[in-house]
């Protein structure tokens, strides 16, 4: 495989998800940022201090697990959008967060009903 394009996301990324046409990166920073799949160039500007450590794509949506599982975040992305889109934020009490956290401290994955998985 050949290298196409090589572009700096601007953060160490800690988790990543695609769509048909847009990467979506998570980094230690807490930012979201958005990349064009063939140029590798950012789509739009940072979403600073989501806290987000796990993403997932479905469709037009991307779903963001933030703050340890403590909240979901719903956006979505239409090719050519100049923002995500918040479509709904899911608060998760403390029972629900212990439940995705294992005894050694590594959070498990999260299923949805539809076959989701926040990892």
């Amino acid at each position: 495989m050949e290298l196409q394009y090589h572009e700096d996301a601007g953060h160490e990324i800690i988790d990543f998800a695609t769509s048909d046409t847009a990467i979506f990166s998570t980094g230690k920073d807490s930012s979201l940022r958005v990349f064009d799949c063939e140029t590798g160039m950012m789509l739009i500007e940072p979403m600073a201090d989501m806290e987000c450590d796990a993403l997932s794509v479905q469709g037009y949506h991307i779903i963001a697990r933030c703050g340890g599982g403590q909240a979901m975040f719903i956006f979505k992305y239409m090719d050519g959008s100049e923002e995500l889109e918040e479509e709904d934020f899911i608060e998760c009490d403390d029972a629900f967060a212990e439940l995705i956290e294992d005894p050694t401290g590594n959070n498990r994955n999260f299923f949805m009903k539809g076959g989701l998985s926040i990892k």
